[in-house]
């Protein structure tokens, strides 16, 4: 009866020493889970930071370029009037039309270029925020795993033990 109890008793350590193990591996696992969760929420914040930082870039690039725009239809009055061209008609204002046509051209491709920049950043940023997401279930699932892993492990040992004192530790 005493080989049986020593049996049993070594099962019962086995099983805490199993039991054991797997809680800290899911932890382990959760934390790993965990802390991807974190990177990939800062790499979606840095891509909310990039797409507010496109805005700034255009409206600096909008400026350089209506004052491009300015300084261009400048200088061509200052060379028609320096020539005597009278200014507001003639070729002076087809010039100067031309002059805002290419401008709002310019603007307009530069106005679809940010947009189509924000979208791609956004839409990294979404993909961020959904492997966060999904890096969170994970993390959740590997806990359940730990515990249920545990329980089962026990329980068999349990049932295993049980079943030998039951015997009387005959097979």
């Amino acid at each position: 009866m005493g080989l049986m109890a020593a049996g049993v008793a070594i099962m019962a350590i086995g099983a805490g020493v199993s039991a054991y193990s797997s809680i800290q591996s899911s932890r382990s696992q959760r934390m790993m889970a965990d802390y991807e969760e974190d990177v990939a929420k800062t790499n979606a914040a840095l891509a909310s930071r990039q797409a507010a930082n496109i805005d700034i870039q255009a409206d600096q690039k909008r400026q350089a370029l209506l004052r491009r725009m300015q300084q261009q239809r400048g200088t061509a009055r200052s060379q028609y009037a320096a020539q005597g061209v009278v200014l507001g008609s003639g070729t002076v204002l087809d010039y100067e039309a031309d002059v805002a046509e290419a401008y709002d051209l310019d603007l307009r491709n530069l106005n679809y270029d940010v947009k189509n920049q924000q979208w791609q950043v956004s839409m990294q940023g979404a993909g961020f925020m959904n492997q966060a997401n999904v890096l969170s279930m994970q993390a959740d699932a590997y806990q359940q795993q730990g515990i249920s892993s545990a329980i089962g492990g026990l329980m068999q040992t349990t049932g295993s033990a049980a079943l030998m004192a039951s015997s009387g530790g005959k097979k």
